[in-house]
């Protein structure tokens, strides 16, 4: 989370004071890359997904012309940082 105020400072009087500081949940990104085993190039285009800490995902892998995938999806659980996951696709056997 992010809070609005970085820093709750100042010198206390004799009232009350009251501060309201709001914490909002911080935004990560998920990028998931899909590379060919035989050559190290880009298979298809890469998924970005913006995710929150502790969010569940389900990326299911794209059907691409001339590779063959061993997995059909990946899941799994955001993290407190971006993520970056490789699919590595070998070439389709004819």
């Amino acid at each position: 989370y992010q809070a609005d105020i970085e820093a709750v400072n100042g010198i206390m009087g004799e009232e009350d004071v009251e501060v309201t500081v709001v914490y909002r949940p911080i935004n990560y990104t998920l990028t998931v890359r899909f590379t060919s085993v035989t050559d190290g190039k880009q298979a298809a285009d890469p998924m970005k997904l913006q995710l929150k800490s502790g969010d569940s995902y389900v990326i299911f892998v794209p059907k691409t012309e001339g590779y063959t995938s061993l997995v059909d999806q990946v899941t799994g659980k955001m993290p407190s940082r971006d993520r970056e996951i490789k699919i590595y696709v070998p070439h389709a056997t004819t």
